[in-house]
């Protein structure tokens, strides 16, 4: 009798119990780990791409939109089984957007920093290793994460900048310029003849024709007559884009321009006062 009166207990137990909804969720469970390998899988190819491509800053979002994308299916997912099984997710909705607002709130930085470096990886204005300046700030650009942008500076620091100013500001990346510009200025005294002016204005022109570094187009003429001074002027563009090279000819080209205007006589200005007094 005892084990008749258990077996339906059993039985009952076993009646009450909502198989079909334990197996819907276990199917949903079932299709979102699929999707979820799938996701995994897409990222990871795509992700491999992109890295070949040397596109390495997008292919570090991925991950984080891939999470992203998860979560949404998710919610998606949960919401439309409480929907199937007759539960109005109205509130539940509204719940999760005032719940989502206030979180947007308090994170707003975060997510500012989050779509700040999904810009600047996009715009593809720089890339790690170049040599930026944002705002202020100028350096070589050691890592683009999640939250900041950081530069190596000339005196050998780090600076971190968040990516939601980096995203707002102006930048220059100084590693894209092509040919690096010089423009010097040199002063000669009031007392230079015409003749020497003129030969002045030769010898520069000639050493920068013979000068393998120096493109077409470079210029050189009489800038001003300066309160010590008469200032003549060379504007040129030299065949490299690296600072350091471009220095190395640019010292080169001065130290030739030296060279021959003290061969020829010329003389360099100093800052002088000429005070006359009267009798």
């Amino acid at each position: 009798m005892d084990e008749i009166l258990m077996t339906e207990e059993v039985s009952k137990i076993l009646s009450d119990i909502p198989w079909q909804s334990i197996c819907e969720i276990a199917v949903n469970i079932l299709v979102l780990i699929i999707l979820s390998k799938i996701i995994d899988r897409l990222v990871a190819k795509t992700a491999d791409n992109l890295l070949k491509a040397d596109k390495v800053q997008l292919a570090k979002i991925l991950p984080m939109l891939a999470r992203i994308l998860k979560i949404v299916i998710l919610f998606l997912a949960i919401a439309a089984f409480f929907q199937s099984h007759g539960y109005s997710v109205n509130s539940f909705l509204a719940g999760f957007g005032i719940t989502g607002l206030a979180v947007g709130f308090a994170a707003k930085e975060a997510i500012s920093d989050i779509f700040g470096s999904i810009s600047v990886v996009a715009d593809k204005v720089f890339r790690i290793g170049d040599y930026i300046s944002v705002g202020s700030e100028e350096g070589t650009v050691e890592d683009i994460n999640f939250r900041s942008t950081r530069l190596r500076k000339l005196d050998d620091t780090i600076v971190a900048i968040p990516n939601r100013t980096v995203a707002s500001s102006v930048i220059t990346n100084y590693s894209l310029i092509r040919n690096r510009m010089i423009d010097e200025t040199f002063g000669l005294v009031y007392g230079t003849s015409n003749e020497k002016l003129n030969e002045s204005l030769e010898i520069i022109r000639n050493i920068a024709m013979n000068d393998e570094n120096v493109l077409n187009g470079f210029q050189v003429f009489v800038e001003t007559l300066n309160s010590s001074s008469i200032d003549v002027r060379f504007i040129a563009y030299l065949k490299t884009g690296s600072v350091v090279e471009m220095r190395k000819m640019k010292s080169t080209l001065i130290l030739k321009i030296v060279e021959k205007f003290r061969e020829a006589g010329i003389d360099f200005a100093f800052p002088s006062t000429s005070v006359y007094m009267e009798k």
